[in-house]
Formats: structure tokens, sequence, C-alpha cells
């Protein structure tokens, strides 16, 4: 198992160079994450070292395949667990962002593959009673205009 900190070296790594296309230079991953840059240089030695990413000094860090791999999942469990957060749990969007950095550590991928299968049950189940809604207010709203008519006519004929 991988740590937070190891993770999230990883996820801005990641979003870096999908982002810009090109290595990310230690300086830059240092203002990212508001590190000491030689702390940086020591942590790119190490995840190179243990397989996570390829790291050239002066040329700057991207990820291996193996550190792409772990973070594209924890990217997938942040965005599962601050989409509930938010749209389900009526969380602000900063909140939400916040409290998922911190759950996307801690949570297992089989819980956050039950949380992603439930919500996706609820927002079926969600669209459909809201589009029910929306065709029963409009089938009443005809019927009540219609009634309205035939009731105005009725009168009419009577008179």
């Amino acid at each position: 198992m991988v740590s937070s900190n190891i993770e999230d070296y990883l996820e801005n790594i990641y979003l870096f160079v999908q982002k810009h296309k090109r290595p990310i230079k230690t300086t830059e991953l240092a203002n990212m994450l508001n590190v000491n840059p030689s702390a940086i240089t020591s942590m790119a030695k190490k995840l190179h070292s243990e397989g996570y990413v390829i790291y050239e000094p002066y040329v700057g860090i991207i990820l291996s395949e193996k550190g792409e791999d772990i973070a594209k999942k924890t990217l997938r469990k942040h965005d599962i667990i601050e989409e509930f957060l938010r749209d389900y749990l009526n969380i602000d969007a900063k909140k939400s962002s916040e409290e998922a950095c911190k759950l996307e550590h801690a949570i297992s991928e089989e819980t956050v593959e039950k949380l992603y299968e439930f919500m996706n049950k609820y927002r079926v189940s969600y669209i459909f009673a809201k589009r029910l809604k929306k065709d029963c207010l409009s089938m009443f709203k005809f019927y009540k205009k219609t009634s309205l008519f035939i009731k105005n006519n009725l009168r009419r004929t009577k008179n």
C-alpha cells in the first residue's frame, strides 16, 4: 500500500503532465505542493528508485506506468467521493473537494466501487423521478387547460 503522501505527489505529477504535455520540473512541483525544492528532489529520487516515476535532473519528472496507475486510481476515488459529498449530501464544492482529498487515501477501492454503484442506481432513480414529475406536471397543466376549455364551451352551449 502506498502512503497518502506518495499518492499526493503522483496525483499532482499526473495532473501537471496531462495539462502541459511535458515533464514537471522539481521547482514547479515544489511550488504546487508548497514544499522546499530539496524535499521534492529527495522524493523524486525515492519515487524513481521505487519505480513510480522517471526522474532526470534538470529535465523533470514523469510517471512510470506503475505511478500513473496509482495516480489514476487515486483521482477516480477523489472524483467519486467529491461528487457524492457535493451532489448527494449537498456539501459546498470547496468543502467537498477538501474532504475528498482526505478520504481518498483512507477508503478502499472496493468501497469506492460500491459507492459509485449506489450513486449510479440513485442517479437513475432521481432522473426518472424528476422526469416523471415534469411529465405529470405537464399532463396536469394540459388537463387543467383542457377541462377549463371544455367547461367554458359547455357553458356557452347551454346559454
